[in-house]
């Protein structure tokens, strides 16, 4: 009896090791093939201002190396129905940092990589009304401004029966909005604040396109080197590079008093291009010029 009992479990047993060897054969892994990138920031560069006293600004010359100039990496891989099969993200002290090495099957991919400064978030979850899409932003709980410097692409990849080694360029696409004061800042003078009523905190990727708009507002305490001389100037890097906006200037004395106040409106900022706002804030004959510098053709705006 102990014998039949056995027999039958060592039977069971090479019946179910015979199925699964059988199931193995029907479902043999999927090929993959190497791909490699070499991320770059496409050669870019930006005329610098001389003599500003309050910088937020981009590299004047980004054609560095992604490595010594950007602090974090993603790099997301999309299949042709859109889904996500591989999410990877880098931050400067690696090593590899701005080189990715990735394994996929033959098929047909998008591929999506954004750099930027510290606090450069790209964020898994669907916006509202949105299908396939994800968000990218900077932390402002970090202390971070709504945009620093940040780059960004998207392009198709087909993979079929080989390995892939391939250099990447991404491309800016932030832009720069400059305010000059030509005029004297007055000895009373105590804080400068500017506005821009229209900025986007967010944008939907992949597609690039503006999510979460709001008023941003930079406050600048002025030093005593700043006052008594013309000039000031104040770079704030912009996200929205999609509709035009309202920029308002407006300087307060000690007392919190309105000694200086100008209203810019249809102000637009173009990816990868500075636009320049100078004018006087005091006194008569105030009024702004609007105009583009740096990266693309120039652009100003007289106030």
């Amino acid at each position: 009896m102990k014998k039949a009992i056995l027999f039958s479990m060592v039977a069971c047993l090479f019946l179910f090791s015979c199925k699964k060897e059988h199931s193995a054969a029907t479902k043999p892994v999927q090929k993959t093939y190497q791909v490699n990138f070499t991320v770059s920031g496409s050669g870019q560069q930006l005329t610098g201002s001389a003599g500003k006293q309050q910088i937020n600004s981009l590299k004047t010359d980004a054609q560095t190396s992604v490595a010594g100039y950007m602090d974090i990496l993603y790099y997301y891989v999309l299949n042709s129905s859109g889904a996500v099969v591989h999410i990877l993200q880098q931050d400067s002290t690696q090593t590899n940092f701005g080189t990715i090495s990735d394994n996929l099957p033959a098929g047909n991919y998008t591929i999506i990589m954004a750099a930027g400064k510290k606090g450069l978030v790209y964020n898994n979850a669907t916006p509202t009304g949105e299908n396939t899409a994800f968000l990218i932003y900077y932390d402002l709980v970090n202390g971070v401004t709504p945009w620093e410097d940040t780059f960004y692409t998207k392009f198709s990849l087909t993979v079929t029966n080989s390995n892939i080694n391939q250099s990447v360029a991404l491309s800016r696409v932030v832009g720069e909005l400059e305010t000059k004061i030509l005029d004297t800042i007055p000895a009373t003078a105590n804080s400068l604040v500017i506005s821009v009523n229209k900025e986007d905190f967010e944008i939907v990727v992949p597609d690039w396109k503006p999510y979460n708009a709001k008023v941003f507002t930079d406050s600048i305490v002025l030093t005593p080197a700043a006052k008594g001389k013309p000039n000031f100037t104040v770079d704030n890097i912009i996200g929205n590079t999609f509709a035009p906006f309202i920029v308002t200037i407006k300087c307060y004395d000690n007392t919190n008093k309105l000694i200086g106040n100008v209203v810019v409106n249809d102000v637009t900022c173009q990816q990868n291009t500075r636009t320049i706002l100078s004018g006087k804030l005091f006194g008569s004959g105030t009024g702004i010029n609007v105009g583009l510098g740096g990266w693309k053709a120039p652009l100003n705006i007289n106030f």
